[in-house]
């Protein structure tokens, strides 16, 4: 029974010894690792390791995001495509919104409800083929720019007016701002208090169009002094007609004239 017990005693004392061993590290493993801490090139080395990452991490999410906005377009593009063809949409009403959903959740899981199909939808049709809209925005049939995520776009798709999406879509570009600052400027009302301010300088300033010609060559610029206001004059060179194409109606007017 003794030599039980002293086995037993034994035992617990080695335990704890290893496990002390284990918790102690070495004087030389504790130099080791103050070199390192102080080595710049070490410290050099986890830098570059850890941009490397980030990089691969913004890479990552670039692809994603645009990965989800060229495949809610085509998601957007079949919806309404079907809708146009047969008059499927006053056959089918909004019960084809609702069965989709319903149908897409079952084989494909989360993210296709009814409100995301209804976006997404809209997605394609505001960029596509609202002819307020389209010509800014999709040329060719390319997606709208990969510089906003989805989510600006969802954001920005909750307007109606074509003027402030066209708005918030060119103020997300230039500015690089982020969702969350896109939504306190649509709270603020920046769209409106510009607006405001644009009207209280001049309702409605006049728009020219210049004329002249080199080399029998018909030259044509805008014309938009008056305009202090550099947001509102993007505003209206994106609703005047496309310079190269105005040039050559122009030129047709001017050559069936000489035939006359």
């Amino acid at each position: 029974m003794a030599y039980k017990f002293a086995y037993v005693i034994f035992f617990v004392y080695l335990c704890n010894r290893i496990c002390k061993g284990m918790n102690e590290q070495s004087p030389k493993v504790i130099n080791a690792d103050a070199q390192l801490v102080n080595d710049a090139a070490y410290q050099t080395l986890v830098e570059n390791i850890s941009k490397a990452v980030k990089l691969a991490h913004q890479k990552l999410a670039t692809a994603v995001n645009t990965i989800l906005i060229d495949t809610n377009w085509e998601i957007g593009r079949y919806i309404v495509e079907f809708e146009q063809h047969g008059n499927a949409r006053a056959k089918y009403g909004d019960n084809l919104i609702n069965r989709l959903s319903k149908d897409l959740t079952i084989r494909l899981g989360k993210g296709y409800s009814k409100s995301n199909l209804l976006y997404i939808r809209k997605f394609y049709y505001t960029f596509a083929k609202d002819e307020r809209l389209s010509h800014l925005f999709a040329q060719k049939g390319e997606t709208p720019s990969h510089l906003l995520s989805w989510s600006h776009y969802f954001e920005i798709l909750k307007l109606e007016d074509p003027l402030e999406i066209s708005f918030y879509v060119h103020q997300c570009e230039q500015e690089h701002w982020s969702v969350g600052e896109l939504k306190r400027q649509k709270k603020s009302l920046l769209f409106q208090r510009l607006a405001a301010e644009e009207n209280t300088e001049g309702d409605n300033p006049p728009i020219g169009i210049i004329l002249g010609s080199e080399k029998d060559k018909l030259l044509m610029e805008y014309a938009l002094h008056g305009i202090s206001n550099q947001l509102f004059v993007s505003r209206y060179q994106l609703y005047l007609p496309d310079r190269e194409q105005l040039e050559r109606e122009l030129q047709n007017i001017l050559l069936e004239e000489k035939k006359q």
